[in-house]
């Protein structure tokens, strides 16, 4: 058996150093959102713009869609996102 002697002190951030350490082990997930699909129309309700600052959006590639055919829909929470890191890259 092997002994150890040391003081409380260095027993106390010998301790606290492997705690930090498995904490930040850890790996961080973020909570993932179900996708939320809706139309042009509803979008624009929600965020208060257009139809036509939506396209413009779309256009630029400010805001990501999906088309299906002639149909285009928006993952609500991924448009969200995409403002949010443009807003946040701005003001950078």
């Amino acid at each position: 058996m092997l002994q150890i002697i040391t003081t409380n002190e260095a027993f106390k951030s010998l301790i606290l150093e492997a705690v930090q350490f498995a904490v930040n082990s850890i790996p961080q997930k973020e909570p993932t959102k179900e996708a939320q699909i809706i139309t042009g129309e509803d979008l624009s309700k929600k965020l208060g713009v257009t139809i036509q600052t939506l396209i413009r959006w779309r256009q630029k590639g400010k805001i990501p869609f999906l088309q299906i055919g002639n149909s285009i829909r928006y993952d609500l929470y991924k448009v969200l996102d995409n403002l949010e890191a443009k807003k946040k890259g701005a003001k950078k």
